[in-house]
């Protein structure tokens, strides 16, 4: 999904109830065949695991590396405002440390 799709989606709905990710799929489809011809709030995670925008850095280290998830909503008044992903938090290290 780009992010304008997700855009639609979060227009349609107000607020980011779960997610559904490769993992999730991995995981799960040799346990439920019919898996891909199910709708996706029967299947995504949920509850959604969010931060917000003022959120330190090293809280949101913390609590992917506790809940092992790999990317993160950001909301903000219940609205999605953007997602972090473990691959920024390296690039944010990279920085610093060669800062």
């Amino acid at each position: 999904m780009n992010s304008q799709e997700g855009g639609e989606h979060a227009k349609r709905w107000g607020v980011a109830r779960g997610r559904f990710t490769e993992r999730d799929l991995t995981r799960r489809i040799l346990d439920d065949p019919d898996l891909l011809g199910r709708e996706v709030g029967e299947v995504m995670s949920s509850p959604l695991t969010t931060v917000g925008p003022d959120d330190e850095v090293v809280f949101i280290f913390r609590l992917m590396a506790e809940k092992r998830i790999r990317r993160l909503p950001v909301v903000e008044d219940g609205r999605l405002v953007g997602i972090v992903t473990e691959r920024d938090l390296l690039q944010w290290v990279d920085a610093v440390a060669n800062a």
